[in-house]
């Protein structure tokens, strides 16, 4: 059955309309869950049960499906080869912080648009893909590959998961994640994520963030002695920081929280807090840390800004703890190909000589090659789709699951699908417009039934 790129508008229209899948998706609270981890339930019982959920979505619809140790599902259509492309989603989310406009779990439907954690990062991506499969599967196609939905449920943590996936499964033909933004990233930068260690003499009784590493901080609370509240309220007054009081008398620093690949769009709470203790305590422990991370491109540091069309190397200072004078950090850092791991973090010991400085996760840079049917195949689609669109495939300092897959995968997401829509992924009031389903689901399924026919 051969159908016509312009038959797809016309084929995805009646699947528009219901969303309450989507919406009940959105209601999960899939945040990794220490307090929940089993061996049935590695990354916590919300991500292990939301599989089971979405399995016999599946197998009601006559999908095939299995789930590998419980962290991730795969959902299939046959097809009359047993090559597979593959659509590979995450259903984890980030921890949720900051004041929301509607609860972030409550997929709350406002003026067009649906809110909540996950809405572009990434549960509106998989409900599309998923739905995709069952068009393409309503419309009795037998694909010439194997089409195959995975659904990770640690992506924003460590990506083990896809990783042990694979190791069971094998590598794919291709594969795409719809992460980031359309047209398509053909790479992605590399990432280095470390743990600081330092005591220090401080007046300071404890310090404590609470979002995920790879997000700007957008809370610090700081407890100082109780004799020093009042000087201290008017010192910050005075210097117009961002701040509000706990019941406890603690300070909290406000900032605006964003993806940690995108440090310009968010406001580090953590840089006013220590530049607080810096001056208002005269503690030089607090002002070597401003010196050196107020600049996130590492500028501090050393890093060389290079000529890599992979952009700028950034890196954040994203978690504070302080606990009895021990302090620990937590840095991630996305760089590009004219540096590694092992150069961040000697320059950054380097910086921080009273410190000691410990890798805990690195992921290197990867690239997909252009020269690629499949890749060739996608921007085919995307620009028929959309005419007017001008931009060039693009490297990303974001992390997906096409890390794993050895330069097999791409991203390709709905980010810019609408140039108006707010980028809100890991940020409050994280939300998605009604509007752009059609195109979306139009681009996926014609992208799943034109890669597995080529």
């Amino acid at each position: 059955m051969v159908i016509k790129p312009t038959d797809w508008d016309k084929i995805v229209q009646p699947y528009t309309g219901d969303i309450s899948l989507l919406v009940n998706l959105i209601k999960w609270p899939t945040v990794y869950d220490k307090q929940t981890v089993s061996k049935r339930s590695p990354h916590g019982k919300a991500l292990k049960d939301v599989l089971l959920w979405l399995k016999k979505i599946a197998e009601k619809w006559g999908l095939k499906t299995h789930l590998y140790r419980n962290e991730v599902l795969g959902i299939q259509l046959d097809g009359k080869s047993s090559n597979r492309i593959e659509s590979v989603c995450h259903v984890d989310v980030v921890s949720v912080s900051g004041k929301w406009r509607f609860a972030p779990f409550s997929a709350e439907v406002s003026e067009g648009n649906l809110y909540g954690r996950g809405t572009q990062d990434m549960k509106f991506q998989l409900w599309s893909n998923l739905l995709s499969l069952k068009i393409i599967k309503d419309q009795g196609i037998i694909p010439d590959r194997t089409l195959r939905l995975v659904i990770g449920t640690d992506e924003e943590r460590t990506m083990t998961d896809i990783k042990r996936y694979i190791d069971e499964a094998g590598l794919p033909e291709f594969a795409y994640t719809p992460d980031g933004s359309f047209p398509l990233c053909l790479g992605e930068k590399g990432v280095w994520t470390a743990k600081v260690f330092q005591r220090v003499q401080t007046r300071v009784s404890q310090i404590r963030t609470y979002q995920s590493s790879n997000a700007i901080c957008d809370r610090v609370d700081v407890w100082i002695p109780e004799n020093d509240n009042k000087r201290a309220i008017e010192f910050l007054v005075a210097k117009q920081v961002a701040f509000t009081l706990g019941e406890d008398k603690r300070i909290i620093f406000l900032g605006k929280s964003a993806h940690s690949s995108l440090p310009k769009d968010g406001e580090n709470a953590i840089i006013p807090a220590l530049k607080f203790i810096d001056v208002f305590y005269q503690e030089d422990w607090a002002k070597t840390y401003v010196k050196v991370f107020t600049d996130y491109y590492g500028t501090e540091i050393g890093i060389g800004d290079g000529q890599s069309r992979m952009g700028k190397t950034t890196l954040c200072l994203n978690r504070i703890r302080l606990d009895n004078s021990q302090l620990t950090l937590i840095l991630d850092a996305r760089y590009n190909d004219d540096t590694d791991d092992r150069e961040l973090e000697e320059l950054t010991a380097k910086s921080l000589p009273d410190a000691l400085v410990t890798t805990v996760y690195v992921d290197p840079v990867t690239k997909t090659d252009m020269n690629n049917r499949f890749v060739d195949k996608l921007l085919k689609v995307y620009y028929q789709e959309n005419p007017d669109d001008s931009r060039e495939p693009y490297y990303s300092g974001g992390v997906s699951y096409s890390k794993a897959y050895s330069g097999r995968c791409v991203a390709f997401g709905i980010e810019g699908i609408d140039s108006s829509i707010p980028k809100l992924a890991h940020q409050t009031d994280e939300h998605v417009p009604l509007s752009i389903i059609p195109k979306t689901l139009s681009i996926y399924t014609r992208a799943l039934y034109e890669l597995s026919v080529i």
